[in-house]
């Protein structure tokens, strides 16, 4: 929202997503894993992983402890934002591969590690992609799947419904979408009131930003057009680009 309204926006949030942790018998198996040394590697799929991850280490060991157990195995950060959000904790990833699909990980990790037989634990959240855990098990490897948070609707909706009451009336311009899920809940919201298929119509006449190649794709599944999105899915390249678009400089 800062970001926008720097770039001359008169910009309208509201959330279309809340997380919550996920604790349990896994995360504890997890961390006597870790204080074995038997975990060779570590995918953290998110930039939310490691918080929720701190979290619920919290109630077993200290933040100080768990980190570097983490570290005793190869921490592969998927994204520059998750391995921006394990250097402000502490944690340098062992790698940070330059791929966004799973098929491009998983052909990736299979070049740099010795993955046969040695287990490697998936960090992420419990809508984690199955089909990478899938393909790691096909090829011989220990996989193990530790969801940290699951995402879901809010639960007071009272923001999520005025957006969608100002876009019926026309009142938004511009509508960028940070996530697939965000997609899907705004689209959810919308059919709860009646108006899924207008409001649809409504964002083809308007201009359409995605995050990320997924939020695009979940946007045109849709059938709702997607006018940009930005090389680097970080909300600072998403609005410059939407800025740019324009004819708006970014801010200095």
């Amino acid at each position: 929202m800062e970001l926008a309204r720097e770039l001359g926006f008169d910009p309208v949030g509201a959330p279309m997503i809340e997380m919550k942790s996920v604790s349990g018998n896994e995360f504890r198996s997890f961390l006597v894993a870790l204080s074995n040394r038997s975990i060779y590697l570590c995918l953290v799929m998110s930039e939310n992983v490691i918080r929720f991850a701190i979290e619920n280490a919290d109630a077993y060991v200290p933040k100080d402890r768990f980190l570097s157990q983490l570290g005793h195995c190869h921490v592969i950060a998927v994204g520059d934002q998750t391995a921006e959000s394990l250097k402000k904790v502490g944690l340098e990833p062992s790698d940070v591969p330059e791929v966004v699909t799973i098929k491009g990980l998983i052909s990736y990790l299979s070049s740099q590690y010795d993955l046969v037989g040695k287990r490697v634990e998936v960090l992420t959240s419990s809508k984690g992609s199955k089909m990478l855990a899938e393909r790691l098990i096909d090829m011989g490897v220990e996989v193990h799947v530790l969801p940290l948070y699951t995402i879901d609707l809010p639960e007071d909706l009272s923001e999520p419904k005025k957006l969608i009451q100002m876009a019926i009336r026309r009142d938004i311009d511009i509508f960028a979408f940070t996530s697939a899920r965000t997609v899907t809940h705004f689209l959810e919201i919308a059919n709860e009131l009646g108006v899924r298929d207008k409001v649809a119509d409504i964002l083809n006449d308007k201009i359409v930003a995605a995050m990320n190649r997924s939020t695009r794709k979940r946007l045109e599944e849709e059938g709702i057009g997607v006018m940009i999105t930005p090389k680097n899915p970080t909300f600072e390249d998403l609005l410059g680009t939407i800025g740019l678009g324009l004819g708006i400089a970014p801010p200095e």
